[in-house]
Parts: structure tokens; C-alpha cells; sequence
């Protein structure tokens, strides 16, 4: 299977190819916005995105965004819009924007972007209560909820990926994508060690079938006593592009 990441990197340098340079910027942006990113890749991606930013300050295609009006603007528009206002709110301190971020949370906001918001509450450890629906309602504090990637159902699935792949580092990479959104759509929830290691399992099912693996799949099952019964479908929105 071809690496995601150079996948990802290789559309990227089509679109400047083809001019199309706000596009471009805006797939950086999202993929910047995830909250794991190899690190070779991270500084890639890092290049492209100033890259980018300048071209795109030098065209006046597009004004920074500023104020927290303007970002609450952005998040209620679309998809893309919403990413390039997530990556300002990582600049400004939110714990003043504490009601207008309830409100903003009480709007339906994509799942996507929600979870993004709600890891940047945690990652600046806001301590004020907030409330979001799911298919119930869950009331939780960012100062109190881990951070994803320090969960124990995190740490499992993620152990679980590289102790059954790591014979295949291009499907290790992209299992380990899928788990970081996955954990990321979560929030503020989180996986115990159980549901990590059905998500992993589940994870390594979805890839294997897209990539006409169901025989390696099967064998899988066999060599480590997978019950299939405690799979979990996925929430991730890069199925659609595999």
C-alpha cells in the first residue's frame, strides 16, 4: 500500500503545480490540524504550509484571520474554512471565550471540527466545565480529560499496531492515522484498554479489506484469537479517501 503521507504530499504539489494555491494551503491545514504526525512528515508539511501562507499573503488572496469573531465566523462556515480557524485558535488563549465557545459547541458543529476545538481546551487546560450531545449529553472539564494519545486505550491500540505490523511500516503508518483520528473523534471521551485493542483490531480489518487483503485478514484472526463480534465500526473521514 503507498504511504499515506507521501500520497497526501504528492496531491499537495499537484495543486501548487496546477496554481491552485488556496486549495493547497487548505489540505496542509488539515492535515496539521490532526494532533499526531510522523515527524519527518510534520516538518514537510510545516515547509509547504509557509510556503503557501507567503504566496497566498503575496496574491492577497486571503487576510489573516485576527479576532475570535472572525474565527467563530470561520467555524460555522465550511469544512475548510473551519480548519484554517482552528489553526488560529491555537494562538489565543480560549479561557475568556469560555461561554462563546459553549455556544459554539451548543451549534452543531461538525464532528470533525468539534473534537479538534475540544483537544485544544485540553492541550491549554481550560478548568471550566462544558457540555457537548452526542447520542447522550457529557459534561467534562478539559483541565481533567487526557490528552488522547496518553490514554491507556491509545497506548494499547497503538502497541497492538506495531506488534502486528511491523513487518509492513506502510500499513503500520496509515493503522496509526486512522487510530489518531479515531481518538481524536472520541474526545472527551476515551478508550480503556479493551476498546483500544478492539479499535486497533478493527483499525487493521478496514485496511487490510480496502487493500483486497481478506485472506491475510483471516489469517490474522486465526494466529491471534481476534473476536470478530467486539469489532467497532470507524468513524475516521479518510475512509473515503482510501
Amino acid at each position: 500500500m503507498a504511504d499515506y503521507y507521501q500520497e497526501i504530499l504528492a496531491r499537495i504539489e499537484q495543486l501548487m503545480k496546477e496554481e491552485k494555491i488556496q486549495e493547497a494551503f487548505e489540505r496542509v491545514n488539515e492535515e496539521l490540524s490532526m494532533p499526531y504526525i510522523p515527524y519527518v512528515y510534520q516538518d514537510a508539511f510545516e515547509k509547504l504550509q509557509r510556503e503557501l501562507k507567503s504566496s497566498i499573503n503575496n496574491s492577497e488572496f486571503m487576510s489573516t484571520i485576527l479576532s475570535f469573531d472572525e474565527i467563530e465566523e470561520a467555524l460555522l462556515k465550511d469544512e475548510l474554512s473551519a480548519l484554517e480557524a482552528i489553526q488560529s485558535l491555537k494562538q489565543l488563549h480560549l479561557a475568556p471565550f469560555a461561554q462563546r465557545i459553549q455556544k459554539l459547541l451548543d451549534t452543531g458543529l461538525t464532528k470533525s471540527i468539534e473534537s479538534l476545538l475540544i483537544l485544544i481546551l485540553i492541550e491549554q487546560q481550560v478548568d471550566v466545565v462544558f457540555t457537548i450531545n452526542r447520542e447522550f449529553r457529557v459534561e467534562f472539564n478539559p483541565l481533567y480529560v487526557e490528552h488522547p494519545a496518553d490514554t491507556d486505550g491509545f497506548l494499547l491500540a497503538k502497541e497492538t499496531l506495531e506488534r502486528l505490523l511491523v513487518k509492513d511500516p506502510s500499513t503500520y503508518q496509515l493503522c496509526e492515522q486512522l487510530l489518531v483520528e479515531e481518538a481524536l473523534l472520541m474526545l472527551p471521551l476515551s478508550y480503556d484498554e479493551q476498546e483500544g485493542l478492539n479499535l486497533a483490531y478493527s483499525i487493521i480489518k478496514v485496511v487490510d479489506t480496502i487493500s483486497g487483503r481478506e485472506e491475510l485478514w483471516q489469517s490474522r484472526v486465526i494466529e491471534h484469537g481476534i473476536d470478530e463480534k467486539l469489532l467497532v465500526p470507524l468513524q475516521s473521514r479518510m475512509l473515503s479517501t482510501l
